[in-house]
């Protein structure tokens, strides 16, 4: 459900001093109900309701619109729905944990609350492909009026989109790690004069050949592994923060998936 936020503890907000609560008061709010909480939101202050008062209307309110508001438990939010008022008491501010429906909502209202409102309903039914579509047709000779959606287009169609980006990605990814392993392949190859050189001194001083690979060995090792360390850690410093404040995913244990592919390990040989 689709609302403005029309007054504040009686206050008027398009009558207000504060011109950020003017611009609030012109700004379409999606509304719902808790539903279970099925974006698993996070209450940040306050709490839910008791579900079994109801002598009035109750709201939660995301966190980012209660700090542009000032909010704070116990105010009550007049809304203003389709030209009708509905007045609610704030108890709680919530925050999005992530990505989940990805409706975004700003207020959540305690059961009923909406009900006068409401006057579009949505509905799924499950069947195969080939009924879904003669039953669209159906639909559309008999209720002209009622708009159809197939899953089946709408995972295509987010299928082909996330396809492409994958596809960006793994150009982006090739490109960055021919970069990175050209330039590990000019430190290795500027090395190589000296790595000669020393091993000739040390041969002719009597050092064993063997020894002196393994020497060459360890240092290659040791080359590696700075080279993983530093890539995971720079990699995650960009990842994590973009996951978490940009597209709002879980990105607790990325650094593990970095940490667990196969270090460059090399192993040297002389003829």
């Amino acid at each position: 459900m689709l609302g403005r936020i029309a007054k504040i503890n009686g206050e008027n907000l398009r009558n207000s001093d504060n011109q950020r609560r003017i611009q609030e008061a012109r700004d379409e709010h999606k509304l719902s109900y808790l539903a279970n909480n099925i974006d698993d939101l996070a209450i940040t202050s306050g709490s839910w309701w008791d579900a079994n008062n109801t002598s009035r209307a109750y709201v939660a309110i995301e966190d980012r619109e209660a700090s542009q508001l000032g909010l704070q438990g116990g105010d009550i939010l007049t809304f203003e729905i389709t030209g009708q008022e509905l007045e609610a008491k704030l108890t709680a501010i919530y925050s999005q944990k992530g990505i989940q429906t990805q409706f975004w909502f700003e207020a959540i209202l305690s059961d009923g609350a909406l009900n006068p409102f409401i006057h579009r309903y949505v509905g799924a039914a499950y069947m195969g492909h080939d009924s879904a579509i003669t039953t669209q047709g159906d639909v559309a000779n008999i209720a002209p009026n009622v708009i159809t959606v197939r899953t089946q287009e709408i995972l295509e169609t987010a299928t082909g989109l996330l396809s492409q980006a994958t596809a960006g990605l793994a150009v982006i990814a090739v490109v960055s790690l021919t970069a990175s392993l050209l330039v590990l392949i000019s430190i290795i190859a500027t090395s190589r004069a000296r790595q000669i050189y020393d091993a000739s001194i040390l041969h002719s001083l009597g050092a064993r050949l063997t020894v002196i690979k393994k020497s060459l060995q360890a240092e290659y090792i040791l080359l590696g592994l700075l080279t993983s360390i530093f890539a995971v850690m720079m990699g995650s410093a960009v990842a994590i923060p973009l996951l978490i404040y940009q597209i709002k995913l879980p990105a607790e244990d990325l650094i593990w998936v970095g940490l667990g592919l196969p270090l460059p390990w090399q192993q040297v040989r002389y003829v």
